[in-house]
């Protein structure tokens, strides 16, 4: 489990929210390459991927119970 209250790890979201912003304005500015863009898509979907390490897991629905009749 990941402290959300720790140094370490407001550092690392600051940074990664950081690199958000400005992966973000490198993909909306004008002549930027598609080959810049797909780099940089992918950069987005793994920071926000690491941001949401501190999310609770989804709730599980449990199965339906099975009747062998």
């Amino acid at each position: 489990m990941i402290d959300t209250h720790s140094a370490t790890w407001q550092t690392v979201k600051a940074w990664a929210e950081q690199q958000l912003k400005a992966d973000t304005a490198d993909i909306e500015a004008e002549g930027t390459s598609s080959h810049r863009t797909e780099f940089l898509r992918g950069r987005l979907r793994a920071l926000r991927a690491l941001l949401k390490l501190t999310d609770p897991p989804p709730a599980r629905i449990p199965a339906p119970a099975s009747s062998d009749t």
